[in-house]
């Protein structure tokens, strides 16, 4: 059984993440382009996360995604690895597993 990432019930937070970065005009919800996944193994009391770089408008920005399932974080992070160069508001669509 799967159900689209932006549904997914073990995300912590909606998608897409908050991002930050550098630029005049940060972006907001379903833009960009996704250019980099990085995973970050928990430190101390900080979960496990999945830290997405997308490019928009020429700038590039980064958003998290945290999570206390790490099972399912090294599953999405699989996953959103083969994104690469793919559009945010496509990605939300991918269907993940439960």
């Amino acid at each position: 059984m799967s159900m689209k990432l932006r549904d997914h019930p073990k995300l912590l937070y909606k998608w897409p993440p908050a991002w930050a970065g550098s630029g005049t005009e940060f972006p907001v919800g379903k833009v960009g382009v996704l250019k980099e996944v990085k995973y970050h193994k928990a430190e101390g009391k900080s979960p496990d996360r999945i830290v997405l770089v997308i490019e928009y408008r020429n700038h590039t920005f980064s958003g998290v995604i945290p999570g206390d399932d790490a099972d399912f974080l090294q599953s999405l992070y699989q996953q959103l690895s083969q994104c690469l160069d793919r559009p945010i508001h496509e990605i939300g669509n991918l269907e993940i597993a439960l």
